[in-house]
């Protein structure tokens, strides 16, 4: 079997390469690339006590979100990016490979996909968009 990328896959892994080069905060660039490799993800960066964290934080989910990479899986209509199967395979090889951290946490994985497909209109108008923003972090218990 041949795993090698279509052309058109391959475009898009280029896309993600230059966007990550071009957008991806030196703060979480490894150590090698001078940065200064923030520890605890971005879920605890967004609501550090160091401003820059937060902002560093913030810059790089604002960076995401303008091309609905926050929640690759969702459909447009709901600000996700409505990646194929195999987008989001590059996408998510792409961001591992930087160690990029990924935002959005319990509220894009599991919370938001529930609501697309069970939540009413109603629902979907009042949470989807904070799950997206990171106005509120969802947990399971």
């Amino acid at each position: 079997m041949d795993w090698s990328d279509s052309p058109e896959q391959a475009e898009f892994r280029k896309e993600v390469r230059d966007f990550i080069q071009k957008e991806l905060p030196q703060a979480y660039r490894s150590g090698e690339d001078g940065g200064e490799g923030f520890e605890g993800g971005w879920q605890a960066d967004r609501k550090s006590e160091d401003p820059k964290r937060r902002e560093t934080a913030m810059q790089w989910a604002d960076a995401l979100s303008k091309k609905g990479w926050i929640a690759p899986a969702w459909p447009k209509e709901y600000g996700g990016a409505g990646l194929t199967t195999i987008e989001q395979f590059i996408y998510n090889q792409e961001m591992a490979e930087v160690a990029a951290p990924m935002p959005g946490g319990m509220g894009v994985s599991m919370i938001g996909p529930t609501m697309i497909v069970h939540g009413t209109d109603e629902q979907k108008a009042e949470h989807l968009p904070k799950i997206l923003s990171g106005e509120v972090a969802w947990a399971q218990g």
